[in-house]
């Protein structure tokens, strides 16, 4: 009766010490794990720098400091966010070929994922009634979407989002994993079901009530929205009005629509066959290649993103251009500087330099070469030293116009231009 009792212990304490779990990933094959990681790298670069450069032209540009850029810059920060939380550690697996993740390492993937991921549902379903805040009242939109309630709207959405999360991460690994520690799947969310051995029916009804809450609340939002500014768009008289209403919200419909189709997709696919490659192939969709096509959905179809764009481009170019001016200006002062007297030495024989010539000579140096730091030496009147000094006193400032120039097409151009100009001017003369 006690070898039976101690038996029955070790069963169970064998069923709760799950200290990690090997991920399967999405193939085993040796020669596309190099393939598969440059392309997710690509992926996951274009994703982080895309969704950061919408962020940037939205702060950098205050005409687009309006509720439909507030969240769609919440938008932007939150799809690159649940990317990262799969992402990287697909990559690492590619690269190194250990697939094995620790006991809270995979719980805090599962808790970022699916929390930013709810986070994103919910923030679709604020844009869709800033969406119909715009269409349907125009004329009060700006006391509809005050700051305040959009502020509420976001930290809504992350609070009821990473509850959510929460909810699932808890309930998960609340259960008891005693059987393979195998998942198959590339990341730690679709290994509730397969891997414990708990019962399971009311975790299950947990979950499927904080999921199918979480989606119907958030469609719902969306649908009827959209049914108000479908029925308004076809009260419009106006073409123009028409074709407005509809461009303008069409970015966030298709955003919509790629979101929860994927989603509904998996919802129906894992309910019969939770590990199959086609579930794989859908997850790194919805996983890494969404969060990539969202910032080329709202910027491609988005006049006022083109226009911040090319705005920030032309304030760029016109600082790096007045960069160049200036690097040149300070070339020709520091040339003024040195050059005059050294040739007043070679022509009259003359080196004597008073002490406030000397040190106003200085002065302006340092002042134009900030980073030229004057260090005396033993070596310091040597030969070496001298040519070093005629080089980046005279030859460096002759050398920068013909580096900017003969490199440059446009300077090219331009000069052309000019000799072309004298040469008629010349002929027309004669």
């Amino acid at each position: 009766m006690k070898v039976c009792l101690d038996s029955q212990i070790t069963s169970i304490e064998n069923r709760t010490e799950v200290t990690q779990f090997i991920l399967l990933g999405l193939t085993n094959a040796p020669e596309l794990q190099l393939p598969l990681f440059i392309l997710f790298s690509l992926i996951y670069l274009i994703n982080v720098l895309g969704n950061l450069g919408v962020i940037m032209l939205i702060l950098l540009d205050s005409r687009r400091h309006t509720p439909m850029y507030f969240f769609l810059s919440n938008l932007s920060l939150v799809d690159p966010c649940y990317s990262s939380a799969v992402t990287p550690t697909v990559l690492a697996g590619f690269l190194t070929g250990d697939n094995v993740i620790s006991y809270n390492a995979c719980a805090a993937q599962m808790l970022f994922f699916a929390g930013f991921a709810s986070v994103e549902n919910f923030l679709l379903a604020s844009m869709a009634y800033d969406c119909y805040a715009a269409v349907f009242k125009p004329l009060h939109y700006t006391t509809t979407m005050t700051t305040g309630l959009c502020a509420h709207l976001a930290i809504g959405s992350y609070v009821s989002g990473f509850l959510n999360g929460s909810i699932h991460t808890g309930v998960t690994f609340h259960l008891s994993f005693c059987m393979s520690n195998e998942v198959h799947h590339f990341f730690c969310y679709v290994m509730r079901w397969v891997l414990s051995c708990s019962d399971r029916h009311v975790s299950e009804m947990v979950l499927v009530f904080a999921s199918s809450f979480n989606i119907v609340f958030a469609l719902l939002v969306i649908l009827i929205s959209y049914l108000l500014i479908f029925i308004t768009v076809l009260k419009m008289h106006s073409s123009e009005g028409y074709r407005k209403a509809l461009s303008t919200r069409a970015s966030h419909f298709i955003a919509v629509s790629i979101f929860y189709g994927t989603r509904i997709f998996v919802c129906l696919q894992s309910s019969s066959s939770p590990s199959t490659d086609t579930d794989k192939m859908v997850s790194v969709f919805y996983t890494m290649v969404i969060p990539m096509i969202n910032p080329l959905v709202y910027s491609l179809r988005n006049k006022d993103i083109h226009s911040t764009f090319q705005k920030v481009t032309e304030k760029a170019k016109l600082s790096l251009a007045n960069d160049t001016c200036y690097h040149l200006q300070g070339e020709c002062h520091h040339m003024e500087d040195v050059t005059p007297k050294l040739m007043t030495g070679f022509r009259v024989g003359d080196k004597v330099i008073s002490y406030n010539a000397c040190a106003a000579q200085i002065l302006h140096t340092l002042w134009d070469h900030h980073y030229h730091v004057l260090q005396p030496n033993s070596s310091h009147s040597m030969d070496n030293e001298k040519v070093a000094s005629v080089f980046y006193t005279v030859a460096v400032p002759m050398l920068n116009p013909l580096v900017y120039s003969l490199r440059k097409k446009e300077v090219k151009g331009a000069f052309k231009k000019v000799v072309e100009k004298i040469k008629l001017s010349q002929g027309l003369t004669f």
